[in-house]
């Protein structure tokens, strides 16, 4: 049928790049959730800000964030709520889950554009003592690291662009790449470990 024809003709995705270079996801998700099992002590209120609905990235975190939180049955997730990758969004989120929950102990961001705004939540309701962690280390969270308002971030080196690069040289220079996925290795960033993650700031 016409169907199958059509499937015949389509190139399979996978003809039609050389190779990924980047981070897992589901990892920087674990990574997310391992952080605040250890900042708990795996009993707790917890708030999850996950990304854009929708978004692969968004949805992998997801994934890994629960393969770790889900196995600890004293954390308790008060509110999983779409922030929609944006600080101005995740803020109006937070504002809500604020008054909706007297105790909150820690919340984690799938960015640090939503970690942003829900650091202004919790400033501008005058709430002490929750714990927030972000990813991709961006200039305005390391900053907020080193004062002590953003406890945790994960790092999404823009060094995984080079192993892209080495393969279209190797590629423009006749030859072939064998490994399809290349992640780069991520990081739990700290106010303690902060200075080694400098470089990786973007």
């Amino acid at each position: 049928d016409i169907y199958g024809l059509q499937d015949e003709l389509t190139p399979n995705v996978a003809d039609k790049y050389v190779c990924f270079s980047g981070t897992n996801d589901v990892e920087l998700g674990e990574i997310g959730g391992q952080w605040i099992v250890d900042a708990t002590g795996g009993s707790g209120k917890i708030v999850y800000i996950t990304g854009r609905a929708g978004v692969s990235t968004a949805e992998d975190r997801t994934v890994g964030f629960h393969n770790i939180v889900d196995q600890y049955p004293d954390l308790e997730i008060v509110a999983e709520q779409d922030g929609n990758y944006n600080r101005s969004d995740a803020m109006t989120v937070m504002e809500a889950i604020l008054q909706a929950n007297p105790q909150i102990d820690a919340v984690w961001c799938a960015n640090d554009e939503m970690a942003g705004g829900v650091c202004q939540a919790i400033s501008a309701a005058g709430r002490e003592g929750i714990l927030v962690g972000g990813a991709n280390l961006q200039a305005d969270a390391y900053e907020r690291l080193l004062s002590g308002e953003q406890a945790a971030d994960i790092t999404t080196p823009c060094a995984m662009v080079i192993p892209a690069l080495d393969a279209v040289v190797t590629v423009l220079e006749g030859g072939t790449v064998t490994e399809k996925t290349m992640y780069y290795p991520l990081d739990l960033v700290t106010k303690e470990n902060a200075e080694q993650f400098k470089d990786q700031v973007y």
